[in-house]
């Protein structure tokens, strides 16, 4: 059985800065080849056709294969499986376009996978025969199969959290152009970082037990902390080295460092073996889990730059508004201590909450201003984004305070999504403006 997989071409109303490894559909491809008589391609078309950029009349952003490119090679690669990667939900309405265009050209089944699809599989279920919720590595092979003998039994899978995570291949770049993810970082920001060489991202953990009230995590990776053994972790690093001569890595982990004792474990295992690699962290990691040891192992191992979410200013919006339940004196001690002894440590902030006052919002920018006195290297601040099925958005939806032409596929962190009685937007805005530290 042949099974093309596809991770779709970028079009959204933002101007995408980067590209992103399809790490999740490679791991369903990795395992797709673990089974016998399965022959996986995957087309990888926002680098595959990195170069075929612009903006449409309409003012759409478009980076990849043109739509005439990907049925060129499904018709000369003949699948009898289409499997399309729904990463972010911005991206979707052009998901759905590429699904319908390709069900005119294919007559075999689509299925969808992947964070959009796993949010709102119902709304997939119009453009496609199956939606994989959650994690798609066994679920995946659990429709081929039931295809296999004409046993469907739901157009809607629900798959339960992989516990061992050991027990999955490594993705399968083999069947990516690896070597234009690398010409791609000459020229673009890798998670703001420019000048990564030959870079890879890897996830050695998944799920969150945090109860952040913006987070989608829980959605799409559950709510159980699950991760894989240092070896294993070690092992895909050498592999990395080895095949690809990998210097940068940026671990996409939503939290790396939840369990310590095992990041200490990792990162001696790469001091040991001696490897001189770039390390990095862009999803953020939490300052209480960072003691001073723990800094300097990530030091010595090459972690370049670490990034924490303190998110606010004020204590009350972090632990009552929030959900985050983090002491803020220790985002300064991490500052201060990775400061001193060679790390980047960067900060996200986040302003917009319907809950939040101008006071707390500008207790950020004095928190800000004093995170710069000790060191911050930099800052990313958003506003509060009511990504659908979080506790943030069903408040907003309930409490009538989603903006006037509120859209989940446009939502975004770089314009107030979020209106409220105790602010203006206009106001929000000029505090934005004002977070400068």
């Amino acid at each position: 059985m042949k099974i093309a997989l596809i991770n779709p071409p970028l079009e959204m109303k933002m101007k995408p800065s980067q590209i992103y490894y399809p790490t999740g559909l490679l791991y369903v491809a990795s395992a797709l080849q673990k089974q016998r008589d399965y022959e996986v391609c995957v087309v990888d078309a926002p680098v595959e056709g990195y170069e075929n950029f612009f903006q449409h009349v309409n003012w759409d952003w478009y980076r990849g294969l043109s739509h005439n490119q990907i049925i060129a090679r499904l018709i000369n690669f003949n699948p009898d499986v289409i499997g399309i990667s729904t990463t972010f939900s911005v991206n979707a309405p052009s998901v759905y376009k590429l699904s319908d265009i390709l069900k005119k050209y294919f007559e075999v089944p689509i299925i969808y996978g992947g964070p959009h699809a796993s949010v709102k599989p119902n709304d997939c279920l119009e453009h496609c025969d199956c939606v994989v919720v959650g994690e798609g590595e066994k679920t995946t092979i659990t429709y081929i199969e039931d295809l296999i003998y004409d046993n469907l039994k739901s157009s809607i899978i629900i798959s339960e959290p992989i516990q061992d995570l050991d027990s999955l291949a490594f993705p399968a770049r083999d069947l990516i152009p690896m070597k234009k993810y690398f010409e791609s970082a000459k020229d673009s920001l890798i998670h703001g970082v420019r000048g990564m060489e030959r870079w890879a991202s890897m996830i050695t953990s998944r799920g969150c037990p945090y109860n952040c009230c913006f987070c989608s995590i829980h959605l799409t990776m559950g709510r159980q902390w699950r991760a894989r053994s240092s070896d294993n972790v070690m092992a895909e690093i050498s592999h990395l080295i080895q095949k690809y001569g990998i210097t940068d890595i940026t671990f996409e982990d939503d939290n790396l460092s939840f369990d310590p004792r095992r990041l200490v474990e990792i990162c001696w295992n790469i001091i040991a073996h001696g490897y001189k690699l770039n390390l990095y962290v862009p999803n953020g990691l939490r300052a209480d889990t960072l003691d001073k040891e723990l800094l300097g192992l990530m030091f010595t191992a090459g972690f370049k730059e670490l990034w924490i979410a303190p998110e606010s200013g004020s204590q009350r919006v972090v632990n009552e508004v929030i959900g985050k339940s983090l002491d803020l004196s220790e985002v300064e001690r991490v500052v201060t201590e990775g400061t001193e002894m060679g790390l980047n440590i960067s900060c996200f902030f986040v302003i917009g909450f319907p809950d939040e006052t101008l006071e707390e919002m500008r207790e950020t920018i004095e928190f800000g201003k004093k995170l710069k006195k000790l060191g911050m290297h930099r800052h990313s601040i958003g506003f509060a984004t009511p990504y659908w099925g979080t506790e943030l958005y069903w408040k907003c939806f309930k409490e009538d305070l989603l903006v006037e032409g509120f859209s989940d596929e446009s939502v975004s962190p770089s314009s107030p999504s979020i209106k409220s009685p105790n602010w203006t937007i206009d106001q929000l805005k000029q505090v934005r403006k004002e977070m400068v530290f």
